[in-house]
């Protein structure tokens, strides 16, 4: 569905997606809007399921970001309720969640807004990134998050009726772009520079890796509560992830050298070609020899 007003007021919804199945994330919708003051927000036209008013709101079943690039105005949901909203300002909208939001009668607001789906963002709500409790952001580059979004509604305005995988990619940049750390944020805590000295130190000697917990109480940690931030932070313990980088080189090797499986096992620090084979059959399902062959020329 496409209705265009003029060259500044717009909005576009796409055919089915399947970009969000194969790269993980599709623009499915997007638009440009000037909400002249005391005007009926939002404009007619948009599909039933999007439509809405601030006396019923409304519940999504996809992702959408908005971005105030002028005006003010207020939203609310039921994971957050009423918040003020000012220019510059991204609300990132989570689907199945009820909300409404509007432009301040009297003065009205210039808006940006794309709609995403995909398993990306999906996975990004699932750890934690994207929040329904916490939709309002405030970019710490401003004028890249206004061009990213020019790009896709550009895209959107000449595209066929289906995504293009350029827009998802410059939405997955955006979405970076909206939640990287701010520079200017608090500096890494004393665990976490501690973690990365220690996957570095890990990485540099996995024939032979050094033992942790002298290592910990070195810094003037304790090893359990190391062990458990390194977890937490990496999603393995030291030795899962010793193993994980040993079997993902010994991949890489079996690829590009011509070093028996035995010379591998041995400078991998495995303890023997039994227990290196076991080990990596458990991780990629074939073992080391099979795995080697399949990736050579009949």
């Amino acid at each position: 569905m496409d209705v265009m007003r003029d060259a500044a007021n717009f909005f576009r919804y796409l055919g089915p997606a399947p970009q969000a199945e194969w790269w993980g994330l599709a623009v499915t919708a997007g638009g440009s809007y000037r909400a002249p003051p005391g005007k009926p927000y939002p404009p007619p036209g948009h599909p039933s399921d999007h439509q809405f008013t601030w006396e019923q709101g409304r519940v999504l079943g996809t992702y959408q970001l908005l971005y105030l690039v002028a005006g003010r105005g207020r939203f609310d949901s039921r994971a957050t309720g009423p918040i003020e909203l000012t220019a510059g300002q991204v609300l990132v909208l989570c689907p199945h969640t009820w909300h409404r939001y509007q432009p301040a009668p009297g003065v009205g607001w210039h808006e940006h807004w794309i709609e995403i789906r995909g398993a990306i963002p999906s996975k990004l709500q699932k750890e934690g990134v994207l929040k329904a409790e916490a939709p309002v952001l405030t970019p710490t580059d401003a004028a890249t998050v206004g061009v990213l979004l020019d790009r896709i509604l550009e895209s959107l305005r000449n595209e066929d009726l289906r995504s293009s995988p350029l827009t998802g990619a410059w939405a997955l940049e955006l979405l970076a772009q909206l939640y990287a750390p701010s520079p200017d944020g608090p500096s890494p805590t004393p665990i976490a520079l501690a973690i990365g000295r220690a996957e570095r130190l890990l990485e540099a000697n996995l024939a032979r890796p050094p033992l942790l917990e002298p290592f910990a109480q070195k810094l003037g940690i304790g090893y359990s509560y190391f062990r458990r931030e390194f977890k937490k932070t990496t999603g393995l313990s030291p030795g899962q992830y010793v193993r994980r980088l040993r079997l993902e080189k010994a991949r890489r090797l079996l690829g590009t050298s011509p070093l028996p499986v035995k010379a591998i096992a041995e400078e991998l620090g495995f303890s023997s070609e039994f227990h290196f084979s076991a080990a990596f059959k458990k991780q990629f399902g074939v073992a080391p020899a099979h795995w080697r062959n399949s990736t050579r020329p009949h």
